[in-house]
């Protein structure tokens, strides 16, 4: 996971203007980003998302350590409301994420897979 106020992210209003526009939007919105690598997308991202957002990281290591991490996020999403059990698939997760997103209609649901 990664910290949301960390140093070095400047001249991006304009960019996080167009994506909290997106995220308040009545309707369901898909954001695309794309760019060169080392040029802040994904510091972007972490700083537009809310804090009931769901943000992962993917990584390089093996699936049953990402579904462990992918777990603990959920969890810390869900608040006080915990996900039962380890999610030993992605299906697993995919379900748990449309559960949380369901869960408040009245908050929406952000997910960021980077």
């Amino acid at each position: 996971m990664r910290d949301r106020h960390s140093n070095g992210f400047y001249n991006r209003s304009s960019e996080l203007r167009t994506i909290h526009n997106a995220l308040r939007s009545d309707r369901a919105e898909l954001v695309v980003m794309f760019g060169r690598r080392g040029v802040g997308k994904s510091e972007l991202l972490v700083r537009a998302i809310p804090p009931r957002g769901f943000y992962y990281q993917a990584t390089a290591q093996l699936m049953q350590q990402q579904l462990v991490d992918l777990t603990q996020e959920l969890n810390r999403v869900a608040g006080g409301r915990a996900i039962i059990g380890q999610l030993d698939s992605f299906s697993a997760v995919l379900a748990a994420v449309v559960a949380l997103a369901r869960r408040d209609k009245d908050d929406p649901f952000t997910l960021v897979v980077n």
